[in-house]
């Protein structure tokens, strides 16, 4: 669902799907795919299976102890949003506010991929997120977990960069 923010409105919402964690191809982002009951396909589709590239759903990997856990192997909704009055858009990693002058559309948890699997984009998934409800399964499709800052060593300056904590992340709009 889109933020509650004056000014953004709903183009569309689906399900967060991406490449096999174990698959070196395919794409290396998270899409917003079309939910189930909306998906078309274009007229000269073949009903082959070439099995060259295949699109996962994806699910939340958060173990015990960390924020979000309960959201363990749930599939991951999405929604794709128009802000009609702002068309600047950053996400700013290790922030929770955005800066003066700029609107915050939503701030949460920065996510991606777990370090030895296949790489992906980093997103910012909000602080409340939903998950598609009867979606329990471990799959192990695509799967995104929290980020945490190498504090020190790999020249993210501590403080205030903290290892022991999950990075917080904000959408903000201009």
């Amino acid at each position: 669902m889109c933020p509650n923010v004056t000014g953004t409105d709903l183009v569309y919402d689906g399900l967060v799907a991406g490449t096999l964690f174990t698959q070196r191809g395919g794409g290396a982002n998270y899409i917003c795919a079309a939910k189930g009951a909306d998906a078309e396909y274009h007229p000269e589709a073949t009903t082959t299976n070439f099995n060259q590239v295949i699109l996962h759903g994806t699910e939340y990997e958060i173990p015990s102890g960390q924020p979000l856990a309960d959201l363990h192997d749930h599939n991951v909704p999405c929604a794709v949003c128009e802000v009609s009055s702002r068309s600047k858009q950053i996400m700013i990693p290790g922030r929770y506010t955005c800066p003066d002058t700029w609107t915050v559309e939503y701030s949460g948890w920065l996510m991606t991929e777990y370090h030895s699997h296949y790489r992906s984009m980093f997103i910012c998934l909000d602080k409340t997120p939903e998950s598609v409800a009867g979606t329990t399964a471990n799959t192990n499709g695509a799967v995104m977990y929290h980020v945490e800052a190498d504090c020190g060593t790999a020249g993210l300056p501590c403080p205030n960069y903290d290892a022991t904590k999950e990075l917080s992340c904000v959408v903000c709009t201009k």
